[in-house]
């Protein structure tokens, strides 16, 4: 069949082949097959969504044609035709508790209707791939273009190839598009693809056979489909890290950061709140959230993914977020507001006493409960009845816009926040509008950018999905696998790698070529994959290995095999994946492993420091006796103890995981041919991390082992962070160790560089040696030393007039620099800009003179601390 398709494509495209007779013996195999690692598939006959085609209204205008379409005409179709699309992944992100699941599911209940009839209500299609506590994916299909009304419908697991083939053939043949007569062949199918692009025939033929009747949708047809995958973010500590990858690879999305006017909007500089039962059963609430603020977590929600590199390029116009600010207004039911006003009335009380209904009674009882009191005094707090009447005042919401830019700003990610949205979660209009201008977005982003695409790669997609392995659907594909098909298809390899690239751009696979472990594994079922690492994060308690799992962050490989008990072919993919992208620990065996001061069974093992669910150690602030990691970015990174312990463990056989409890601390013992081993303790706290050296004895000090083993800490740590800096825009790290002088601050520690301590530091009998000198034998630490030995030295004039600017707020800026204001001249006007810019240079050059040692390192940090980043950045 090849040879004959593969000559005169355009001009044969329309005429039918002599038939060529098949031998039964032809279909062995055809519905299950083996790849050429050992792997076994099987062709899914009936597709989960057959009943979505039925329940979608469609209606399309047909006009006569006389040919009719047989297997090797609709073959021939398959390979030669190319349908505009528009491509697009929806991320909804955000805070805890804003509305933003309601607000979405209440948008595409608006969006998409079923037909009369119809055997399935929408909230089936709704729960295909929901789940509140990891990832919810919405598979979406729209006809039309840009220029239409979009015709909304929820994608088949086939990813809209029927629609696509439908679209194929109208384009092809616009002015004979009536009467179609598809003649189905009896031969027997000669490939699993084979098979596939029958079931295709068939099913477009059922689906036009069904609309001859209906009018309108020939023009929507024929101008293209759009292929929308919304993916909805929950809470989950596994979840975040595997997107902040994933979206860096997907370059066709939209960005949605929710967060909530009421809850977050007075509260950005404090932690979420997560107190429901939900967050409580798998420990989130004490985890989850906790290491920043709730501005600092929306600003990674709204920036994650992007790179550095994307900043002034044109692709970032079309990647932009969308900044979305629920309120949830209480409704205006009157029957509720003369329920709350009859609270007060004595009558009714004293009618609720006389009541008989203990019910009754113990309700009217609940209102003299402490609890209830504090509640419904609460309402008369000034405060709280400010806080709900500011929400109403344009200023004040003007305010919280502000406040969120400006830190953007200072983080320099303000060009991402462009589009802001307001919608009331109880408002139907508000949501509706929303919706609308969603729907805008969506068609006028990719207005210049449908693209064209052959249908055989929509094919093959659909045929990816469409297999099953020991009875589940099919999660991860070798990239071998999916070659050996698209050559079925005659597509090239250079086409193949387009494919791959394609669909990865808006969340239809994962393909990450550029690392090397990974770059024959592809991705195919994004959200199965989702819920195998919701399993492996949050094991449930009965099962053998979720003590060590829970408690140490602890599971052998055997163990993840018994999880992935319906993937087994991908259990070691999966984990290749989560090492590969640094969310996991591969330790080669479990003899390096000391649990309770016990080795572990020799065989791989895994460390997953995020499983573990004890709250995290709060080290205490006078301890000084440590050096600490320092990482700089709005795109804080989930993961460093994984990524860090990966990098020490895989390159030193001298070196053990000591399993800690604790969610946050990482140990490592390291054997000494000298002396006793060295114990050092990783201690992941926000921004900075803390390494320590646990050994108690003073001859440990000097030891030539101790200095070995700090500089394997420290290299292992700049391999990870060097690994990162590709993912995590604008990422600045460094190394450091608190000073022991009343004044405090630090001294940074170098590749090359002679041991900057000062004497106060020197004279004390701690570890800080051990570490400067670790840091001059690393390397590694050479990029970027320079550049940070810099800030150490002296502020000169150039730095001083380097910073001027007349955009700052003086009196905000003079108390940050602690001005006494008895030797600041008179400066009764700074209404014009040289007034303000004379008056930032003498303010700057009266704290330099006031200051014992006036670094450039120490008026950065003076100005970060005090909101004024952005001018810090110019040092």
């Amino acid at each position: 069949m090849a040879d004959n398709r593969s000559d005169n494509r355009e001009d044969d495209y329309l005429t039918e082949p002599e038939p060529v007779a098949v031998s039964p013996a032809a279909d062995e195999g055809g519905s299950r097959f083996l790849t050429s690692d050992g792997r076994e598939y099987v062709y899914q006959e009936t597709s989960d969504f057959d009943d979505v085609v039925e329940d979608i209204p469609v209606s399309l205008l047909i006009k006569p044609l006389k040919e009719k379409i047989s297997h090797e005409v609709f073959w021939r179709l398959i390979l030669n035709e190319k349908v505009p699309v528009t491509t697009s992944l929806v991320a909804v992100m955000g805070l805890p508790n804003c509305g933003k699941t309601t607000i979405l599911e209440s948008v595409l209940k608006q969006k998409i209707e079923l037909k009369d009839g119809a055997e399935l209500e929408i909230d089936h299609y709704l729960n295909r791939k929901k789940d509140e506590k990891c990832l919810s994916i919405y598979d979406l299909c729209a006809l039309g273009s840009t220029q239409h009304t979009f015709a909304w419908s929820f994608a088949t697991n086939r990813y809209g190839a029927i629609f696509s083939t439908l679209c194929g053939l109208i384009r092809r043949n616009p002015y004979y598009v009536a009467d179609i007569e598809f003649e189905i062949t009896s031969q027997s199918p000669k490939s699993v693809m084979d098979k596939h692009i029958r079931w295709l025939q068939n099913k477009t033929k059922e689906l036009l056979k069904g609309i001859k009747d209906d009018l309108g949708k020939l023009t929507l047809i024929h101008d293209g489909v759009s292929f929308i995958n919304v993916i909805d973010v929950g809470v989950n500590k596994a979840l975040y890290p595997f997107l902040a990858m994933m979206l860096l690879h997907c370059h066709r999305h939209i960005r949605l950061a929710f967060f909530s006017m009421n809850r977050d909007g007075p509260n950005l500089d404090e932690y979420a709140d997560l107190h429901s039962e939900r967050y409580e059963e798998r420990k989130d609430d004490v985890l989850v959230m906790k290491k920043r603020s709730r501005l600092t977590y929306l600003l990674h929600f709204a920036t994650v993914g992007y790179t550095q590199q994307q900043r002034n390029q044109e692709e970032e116009v079309q990647n932009a977020t969308v900044m979305v600010a629920t309120r949830n207004e209480p409704l205006e039911d009157p029957k509720i507001v003369d329920q709350a006003e009859s609270l007060e009335d004595p009558k009714i009380v004293d009618q609720a006493e006389s009541l008989e209904d203990p019910k009754i009674v113990d309700q009217a009882e609940s209102l003299e409960d402490p609890k209830i009191a504090d509640q419904a005094e609460s309402l008369e707090d000034p405060k709280v009845v400010n806080q709900a009447e500011s929400l109403e005042d344009p200023k004040i919401a003007d305010q919280v816009k502000n406040k969120i830019i400006k830190q953007a700003e200072s983080q320099n990610v303000d060009q991402f926040l462009k589009n802001w949205l307001e919608v009331d979660v109880n408002d139907e209009r508000s949501i509706e509008k929303f919706g609308e201008k969603m729907e805008d977005l969506i068609k006028y982003k990719y207005k210049q950018r449908t693209l064209l695409l052959p249908l055989r790669w929509i094919i093959l997609r659909s045929l990816v999905v469409s297999l099953d392995s020991k009875g589940a659907k099919v999660m991860i594909l070798r990239k071998s696998f999916i070659i050996q098909k698209a050559i079925e298809l005659e597509m090239t390899k250079k086409e193949i790698d387009n494919f791959l690239k394609t669909f990865t751009d808006f969340g239809s696979i994962l393909y990450m070529p550029q690392y090397e472990k990974v770059e024959d594994i592809v991705i195919v079922n994004i959200w199965e994959f989702t819920q195998y690492l919701d399993k492996l994060y949050y094991p449930q308690e009965k099962e053998p290995y979720a003590a060590n799992l829970l408690k140490y962050g602890i599971i052998s490989e055997s163990s993840v095999k018994k999880i992935f008990c319906k993937h087994p072919e991908s259990a070691d993919d999966f984990m290749t994946v989560l090492t590969t992208i640094a969310m996991a620990s591969k330790i080669k065996s479990g003899k390096s492993i000391l649990i309770d001061d016990q080795q572990q069974p020799d065989e791989v093992h895994y460390y997953l420091p995020l499983a573990r669910t004890r709250a995290e150690y709060t080290p205490p602030e006078e301890e000084n006796d440590y050096a600490f990691i320092e990482i700089e970015s709005v795109n804080f990174p989930a993961n460093v103890q994984a990524c860090i312990s990966y990098a020490i463990m895989d390159n030193n056989k001298d070196a053990a995981l000591i399993a800690t409890d604790y969610s946050n601390i990482s140990r490592f013992l390291f054997q000494s041919e000298s002396g006793p081993p060295i114990s050092i303790e990783m201690v992941y706290k926000g921004s900075k991390t803390r390494l320590r050296i646990m050994n108690s004895s003073s001859d440990i000090l000097s030891s030539p082992a101790t200095v070995k083993a700090c500089k394997k800490v420290i290299t292992g740590s700049c391999r990870c962070l060097q690994r990162k800096i590709n993912t995590i825009r604008d990422l600045k790290y460094s190394f450091a160790v608190p000073c022991a002088s009343p004044e405090g601050g630090c001294h940074f520690l170098y590749h090359n560089c002679e041991p900057q301590l000062c004497d106060a530091c020197s004279a004390e009998n701690n570890f800080r040696l051990c570490w400067s000198k670790a840091a001059k034998q690393c390397d590694l630490l050479s990029k970027g030393g320079e550049a940070r030995t810099s800030e150490n030295d002296l502020l000169s004039f150039q730095d001083i007039s380097g910073i001027i600017t007349g955009k700052y707020e003086f009196e905000a800026f003079k108390k940050t620099l602690n001005i006494d204001e008895s030797n600041f001249p008179d400066l009764s006007s700074l209404q014009d800009e040289d007034s303000r810019k004379k008056a930032m240079m003498l303010m700057l050059l009266l704290w330099e003179k006031q200051t014992d040692k006036p670094t450039r390192h120490a008026l950065k940090d003076k100005l970060k601390e005090n909101g004024f980043s952005d001018i810090a950045e110019k040092l």
